[in-house]
């Protein structure tokens, strides 16, 4: 179901910048993608878990290899997300240097100008 909804995500501009570990993301979703089936029916909304999953997503891209979320502090849902609308997700990645396979991310999305999701996520390195 995961690799379902980021297949339905349409991206319509990336910038991922290695060097800086930041990203901006342009991104909509289609009415018939499976984030909005049952949430609700008679006005589609991108739940908050969602919201989340598509950054986990591009954070891994951003740093190019396998984490684990650890936790996810101050956590913010302001604005509705639906169907076809464009949005912006803002990524900033800081790496904790009390650890060296852990990483700090603030993350972000934009829709109409003002911040509509904001989270802190503390992630692993998986290193095998």
């Amino acid at each position: 179901m995961v690799d379902e909804i980021l297949r339905s995500l349409r991206g319509i501009d990336e910038n991922l910048d290695h060097e800086k570990l930041e990203a901006r993301v342009k991104l909509s979703i289609p009415g018939d993608s499976i984030v909005f089936k049952g949430h609700f029916p008679e006005r589609p909304l991108l739940a908050g878990a969602y919201q989340l999953l598509i950054a986990v997503h591009w954070l891994k891209k951003l740093l190019n290899e396998n984490i684990t979320t650890e936790r996810i502090s101050e956590a913010k849902f302001r604005s509705l997300i639906g169907p076809e609308e464009e949005f912006l997700l803002e990524i900033k990645v800081e790496p904790d240097y009390t650890e060296d396979s852990r990483y700090r991310v603030r993350s972000k999305i934009i829709k109409d100008g003002k911040a509509a999701m904001s989270a802190t996520l503390f992630v692993n390195k998986i290193i095998i």
